[in-house]
């Protein structure tokens, strides 16, 4: 393992720890029930917890794409939290892209959650129902 992909990996492990109250907000939001909270309930607390997650995966998606974090890494450790996360966080996403007419925002963390569903297909929350609805 080169050194710089043995940072990388200790400062998403840094990451990624100081983020995970953030995921825990977002699992209220959508596995107890398995329907996802509408974006338009979402208390200030749940955005600002999506948005410190979406980041963190978004930084951890594009060390992937660029080699400095083994894709066995991610699958082994924040495969099915990433992907878990997306489903969660796809109407605050979409949203996002919309408002601030970037349609490629968080691209690397949709990215890794798509490969994620791919290498574990036991990351999806059995979803009854898919609230998109903006605030």
């Amino acid at each position: 393992m080169r050194k710089g992909q043995a940072d990388a990996i200790f400062k998403i492990i840094d990451l990624m720890e100081e983020t995970r109250p953030a995921r825990q907000v977002l699992y209220k939001i959508g596995i107890p029930s398995a329907i996802i909270k509408p974006i338009n309930q979402w208390t200030k607390d749940e955005c600002d917890a999506a948005d410190k997650a979406v980041r963190a995966f978004d930084i951890l998606g594009m060390l992937q794409k660029q080699g400095f974090v083994p894709d066995s890494f991610f699958k082994e450790f924040y495969a099915v939290s990433a992907y878990r996360c997306w489903q969660i966080c796809m109407p605050f996403v979409a949203e996002a892209r919309q408002t601030r007419m970037q349609p490629t925002l968080h691209l690397a963390f949709e990215n890794a959650a798509k490969k994620a569903l791919s290498e574990r297909p036991d990351a999806p929350i059995p979803m009854q129902s898919s609230a998109a609805s903006s605030r």
